[in-house]
C-alpha cells in the first residue's frame, strides 16, 4: 500500500500540461552548468553527459510514457531531427523521468523513436532543470547555455539562430 501511495505521489508531481497553446516559459536557469557533469544511462545502452555535446545545439525533451501530450509531440520532434539533425550540429535528447528501461524501450518502439533517450530514474536531472510538468523542453546553445525553455517546442527560428 505504501508503495502504491508513493508511486501516485510521484506521478502527480509530473502532471501533463493540458493547454498545448500556452505561451508560458519556464524560468531560465543556469542548469546546464550543473547538468554538464551529470551522467544518465541511455535506453540504447551506455552513459551520456551533456559535455559530449559541447559545440552543438541540444534540445532536451523531458517526457513520460504516460503523458498524452508527450506522445503528440513526437512527430514534431522527428521533424526537427529531419530538418536540423543531419549535419550533426543539432542534437535531440529525450529524457524520460522516473520510469524503467523496459517500459521506455517499449514506448520508443511503439512510436518508432530513433533519437537518443536518456533515463532520469531518480528525477534528479529533471530537478536541476526545474522541470515542473511534461513535456518540458530546453534548448541549449553551443556553449551549453539554456536559450529557450517551455512546455512547447522552441520555434524553428530559435534553433536556426543558434546553429
Amino acid at each position: 500500500m505504501r508503495i502504491v501511495l508513493f508511486f501516485l505521489l510521484l506521478l502527480s508531481s509530473f502532471s501533463c500540461k493540458p493547454d498545448r497553446r500556452s505561451k508560458e516559459v519556464l524560468p531560465q536557469t543556469e542548469a546546464a552548468i550543473e547538468a554538464g557533469d551529470f551522467v544518465l544511462d541511455s535506453v540504447a545502452g551506455g552513459p551520456h553527459s551533456l559535455k559530449e555535446f559541447k559545440g552543438r545545439v541540444v534540445l532536451l525533451n523531458f517526457f513520460t510514457t504516460w503523458c498524452p501530450y508527450c506522445s503528440q509531440e513526437i512527430p514534431h520532434l522527428k521533424d526537427l531531427i529531419e530538418k536540423f539533425g543531419k549535419d550533426g550540429r543539432f542534437v535531440l535528447m529525450g529524457v524520460d523521468i522516473g520510469e524503467g528501461s523496459d517500459k521506455v524501450k517499449q514506448f520508443a518502439r511503439k512510436h518508432n523513436i530513433s533519437y537518443e533517450i536518456l533515463l532520469d530514474k531518480s528525477a534528479r536531472f529533471s530537478q536541476i532543470f526545474g522541470v515542473r510538468g511534461v513535456p518540458s523542453n530546453f534548448l541549449l546553445d553551443k556553449d551549453g547555455k539554456v536559450v529557450f525553455s517551455g512546455h512547447n517546442l522552441p520555434p524553428e527560428e530559435e534553433i536556426v539562430k543558434h546553429l
